[in-house]
């Protein structure tokens, strides 16, 4: 999604998808909020873990959960889903000419 909103907005140079820009920063934001959200409720639900590591943990370790979370595990599940339907798994197995010749060598000594 933001891909699209991304390149329909810079190829639309302020035409039919001039409203992306601000879809695109209320997506962002919704996602931010969300994160914050996520990150409290569990930092909550930790009783060994002072208040003080809380709050470095919620104003520091939350952006780099999101960063981490847009640049390295959204990207991989979506190349997870794209290669969901490849039944190439058995690429290990030898192909009928590759058997035939294996016999054909333990056949021969």
């Amino acid at each position: 999604m933001v891909g699209y909103i991304l390149i329909s907005t810079i190829g639309s140079h302020e035409g039919r998808y001039h409203s992306h820009g601000q879809i695109l920063l209320a997506y962002l934001g919704a996602y931010v909020v969300v994160r914050y959200g996520l990150s409290a409720l569990y930092l909550i639900g930790r009783p060994n873990v002072p208040a003080r590591r809380k709050l470095v943990l919620f104003l520091f370790g939350t952006p780099a959960a999101i960063l981490l979370n847009a640049c390295l595990l959204v990207p991989t599940r979506y190349m997870a889903l794209a290669k969901l339907f490849d039944n190439r798994w058995q690429t290990r197995e030898l192909s009928a000419a590759q058997i035939s010749r294996l016999r054909q060598t333990a056949a021969t000594q």
